[in-house]
């Protein structure tokens, strides 16, 4: 089942890979705007921001001199432990965290429907005991 983490849940993390990734200076896949190749396990750096180009979504970092660069996240594939090992959620995990938990006052009914249950049918197992003894 694929995983789904919104890009909001990235923002101020360390972000990881698990194959190698180009960098760029601008938001364009275009050698000339080269920085770097971060290799599988390397930190890219703390995702400073996101942006959409060109229907594409970018991650963008800021290196030592503040300056600005960018990953296309398509060619990034994450490194969900490190991420989870952040905090970062999942939709999904989000999800389930947000379902209502069943308390003990819930399970109550329930509970006390199955020991009435078996309450009724020992008494009824008791009287045919019973009731063969005196044969």
């Amino acid at each position: 089942m694929p995983t789904t983490i919104s890009v909001a849940e990235l923002m101020d993390k360390p972000y990881f890979s698990i194959v190698p990734v180009r960098a760029y200076r601008l938001p364009v896949a275009d050698l000339k705007y080269y920085y770097s190749t971060f290799n599988p396990g390397e930190s890219i750096g703390l995702v400073d921001a996101y942006l959409r180009r060109d229907g594409a979504l970018w991650l963008s970092f800021l290196d030592g001199n503040k300056r600005p660069y960018y990953i296309k996240l398509s060619d990034a594939k994450p490194d969900l432990p490190a991420l989870v090992i952040q905090g970062v959620k999942s939709e999904e995990q989000k999800y389930e965290d947000a379902k209502p938990k069943e308390s003990l006052v819930d399970k109550l009914p329930r509970y006390a429907f199955i020991a009435l249950t078996i309450a009724a049918l020992a008494h009824i197992g008791g009287k045919a005991v019973s009731a063969r003894s005196h044969f």
